[in-house]
């Protein structure tokens, strides 16, 4: 009935490498940082535009865990 999920890359090109996200030991998060996530390419990228640059996906900006998403939340209104 369900068939399992290619775990190949259909579009990417393998140029998001470049602009790959490093995680501080000090952040926690990705997105804290201000990361955006391929969900094609299956990486944080340090980018500053809304699509990716190998494969013109939309990136995702916000987590979608609930826990990772509250702790997001309490960081920005924080500041």
């Amino acid at each position: 009935m369900f068939k399992k999920k290619s775990t190949r890359r259909k579009f990417c090109t393998d140029t998001c490498w470049f602009y790959k996200a490093r995680k501080s030991r000090y952040i926690t998060s990705y997105y804290e940082n201000g990361s955006k996530r391929c969900v094609e390419c299956d990486i944080f990228l340090q980018w500053d535009g809304v699509r990716c640059p190998c494969c013109d996906h939309i990136l995702r900006v916000k987590p979608h865990n609930n826990q990772s998403k509250g702790r997001l939340l309490q960081e920005v209104f924080r500041l």
